[in-house]
């Protein structure tokens, strides 16, 4: 039979009777000692009978080692009292710092920015006659086929390129701030040429302002991606605007073009835009800007104002601020009155929650697989849900698989909706795929999604969600709620002013 070994907590309790043994045997000795130098007319146990010599001899050193046992028990017990006081204070910090984590995650994932431009072109449309034409026919490409609607000669497309951008442009920021040098984030394709690499710096550049007819605008370069699936600036946009506390706007920018890709493919290769009539491949690209501003930012920039005609600090009805201006790379001086009166004219016309990013690989970088990378989607959607008010429910879905051969990419955000909400990614009017309804979308599909989702949700007054699936290594998850009052917008519609085609 096999002996058991004796478990680590019993050996401690063996030790300690052995402990208390020999120190037993120790006092008895002792106090023999003690008795046997006492002198001898000390001797209180001369006259006392055996039993009560044995019960002094034995009995003296037992009530010593109860003693030493009642020390060592309270000594134990307030040992384990203040470890446990320990341990407790420690669960306490720990369970205070995760609820700050918690805290302050909730306070950032709702950080939102207020949407006061959109502009949108895409082959032969612009603004919200986009999401016009996608409303009415959910399931089918909305672009014109007919080569009558598009011209044939290669300078004359160069030119209809160039004024997309230029649109795009003028309907997001025409009537924003003027003589403020505005700060840009700029997406758009990789380059295949490595001189060119650098391109986006000059992405919204001066001849595009000037052909918006924005001559008294300025704008900077703050950041720029070159990804063929840049959504990563979206999240980038609010980076920003989080270590730029003063910063109160800035123009998100991304644009794909025949032209653009051309201009980038490795020297050598044919080129994508010549003379002939309109074919389908031509069916590519797109431009969009939006303008995202924090009100507060600007609210802090009033008691600085300067006003514009005398070029004086303007009068204030309020105190003084208590401290000078402070200037800043994106800010070096305050806005002047006829700013700040640009900028009040200008209603919001929607809200970008923080993105909400899914990755959908490992910890060593591997495809997760089906039902893992399903759970981490759902979760995804609920944690971007978290940052919204109780209740609150998502109408609509725009996404781009990026390829008609590229459906399954889908089968995530169609699973999550089918066990989180009463969408149906597939359904006409609750899901809307770009590849279907704009063809190829390139490098701006992301931000495409975006103005798509603001006009829906503007015109309807709910929220609509734009979801990225196009990466293999991860996909987003961005949504967005309307205003919660409509406005007037000094250019007419707020959706679309102008519509130049």
């Amino acid at each position: 039979m096999e002996i058991p070994t004796p478990t680590h907590a019993a050996l401690p309790t063996r030790s300690r009777r052995w402990r208390y043994l020999l120190l037993f045997i120790a006092l008895v000795v002792v106090w023999q000692v003690v008795i046997a130098l006492l002198p001898p007319t000390n001797h209180f146990l001369e006259d006392t009978s055996m039993s009560k010599k044995i019960a002094y001899a034995i009995g003296m050193p037992l009530l010593a080692l109860l003693g030493v046992f009642c020390f060592q028990t309270a000594h134990a017990t307030g040992l384990r009292q203040k470890a446990d006081g320990k341990q407790q204070v420690l669960a306490q910090t720990e369970q205070s710092t995760a609820a700050q984590a918690r805290t302050a995650d909730d306070a950032r994932q709702a950080f939102t920015l207020e949407v006061l431009g959109i502009g949108l072109s895409v082959p032969g449309m612009r603004d919200v006659t986009v999401w016009d034409a996608i409303e009415k026919t959910p399931r089918a490409l909305v672009l014109s086929t007919d080569s009558k609607d598009y011209p044939s000669g290669a300078r004359e497309k160069q030119l209809v390129l160039m004024k997309w951008e230029a649109d795009a442009v003028e309907h997001a920021a025409s009537w924003f701030v003027e003589k403020w040098s505005i700060p840009v984030l700029a997406a758009g394709p990789v380059s295949s040429d490595p001189k060119e690499k650098d391109y986006l710096n000059d992405a919204v550049s001066s001849s595009t302002l000037s052909s918006a007819g924005m001559h008294w605008h300025q704008v900077q370069t703050a950041g720029t991606l070159a990804d063929d699936a840049p959504e990563a600036l979206l999240t980038r946009a609010f980076d920003f605007f989080e270590q730029n506390p003063q910063a109160p706007a800035v123009i998100l920018y991304a644009s794909d073009t025949l032209s653009i890709r051309g201009y980038l493919q490795a020297p050598g290769k044919p080129d994508l835009i010549t003379d002939g009539d309109f074919k389908k491949s031509d069916l590519f690209g797109a431009v969009a800007a939006l303008v995202l501003v924090r009100r507060d930012r600007v609210d802090a920039l009033r008691p600085y104002a300067i006003d514009a005609t005398t070029g004086l600090p303007a009068k204030q009805a309020g105190p003084a601020p208590a401290h000078p201006f402070q200037p800043s790379p994106w800010l070096p001086k305050p806005w002047t009155t006829l700013q700040l009166e640009q900028f009040d004219a200008l209603p919001t016309l929607g809200y970008l929650h923080r993105p909400q990013t899914v990755s959908t690989l490992d910890a060593d970088k591997h495809p997760l697989p089906p039902k893992a990378k399903n759970e981490a989607f759902r979760q995804g959607w609920l944690d971007a849900l978290r940052a919204m008010p109780p209740a609150t429910k998502v109408k609509r879905v725009f996404y781009d698989v990026g390829a008609p051969d590229q459906g399954g990419r889908i089968v995530p955000l169609a699973q999550t909706l089918a066990t989180e909400t009463d969408l149906d990614a597939l359904q006409a009017g609750q899901g809307y795929n770009l590849t279907t309804n704009l063809a190829d979308t390139g490098a701006a599909s992301p931000f495409v999604q975006i103005a798509l989702g603001l006009y829906a949700s503007y015109r309807h007054n709910d929220v609509s969600a734009s979801v990225n699936i196009k990466r293999n290594d991860s996909a987003s998850i961005i949504l967005i709620s309307p205003p919660l009052v409509k406005k007037a917008h000094p250019g007419g519609d707020p959706l679309g002013f102008g519509l130049a085609q």
